[in-house]
């Protein structure tokens, strides 16, 4: 973060190395702790720690170290589709982006505190098993999926303005497995 700390996202917990011989496991105030099946971080423009979990997302901001957790609530459109949070993503702007395991893709719109449904066209299958994502520069989403391949898409707000699916059964855009877990851009931007 922009602390210095390094924090770390594991299925026992989160995790914050301070620059020490050890590890921590961070607690927070008042004791409000987050689901210890830690899935995905991110840090916002506003140093604020996203943390996704197996059940549900939190909001840590470590100069108040004040907690929000969102869920998701049935009976509440902008609430998330789903606790199952398996990727976070920042745009060039500073928008958050979650990815869920069985719900597709959200915008986090921070003017209502709720949650968006990205819309990723017609011919998408829904709902996309989200695995993890990365923006490149010009505004080009990679999302990695479940059994469904890479998906590049350009965004507009909540849609799709194009769409182009990557699989192992695509002779066009060929891909060697369609289980995508990780996705890293190096230093020459090319993305592995």
């Amino acid at each position: 973060d922009n602390n210095g700390f390094l924090w770390l996202a594991t299925f026992s917990g989160l995790y914050r190395y301070e620059g020490d011989e050890f590890i921590i496991k961070h607690s927070f105030i008042n004791d409000e702790q987050i689901n210890t099946d830690v899935t995905s971080l991110i840090v916002d423009l506003k140093n604020n720690i996203w943390i996704g979990t197996n059940n549900g997302l939190s909001r840590y901001n470590s100069t108040t170290e004040e907690m929000v957790t969102y869920f998701h609530d049935e009976n509440d459109n902008s609430s998330i589709g789903s606790n199952k949070i398996r990727s976070l993503g920042i745009d060039q702007s500073g928008q958050i982006y979650v990815g869920t395991f069985n719900a597709g893709l959200y915008l986090f719109h921070s003017e209502s505190n709720g949650f968006l449904k990205v819309d990723f066209g017609a011919g998408v299958k829904s709902p996309v098993y989200i695995r993890t994502m990365l923006f490149e520069g010009d505004g080009k989403l990679w999302i990695g999926t479940l059994n469904d391949g890479l998906y590049s898409l350009k965004l507009k707000g909540t849609n799709a303005e194009s769409v182009c699916n990557f699989r192992n059964e695509d002779p066009k855009n060929k891909l060697s497995y369609n289980n995508v877990y990780c996705l890293f851009k190096d230093n020459d931007s090319t993305i592995v």
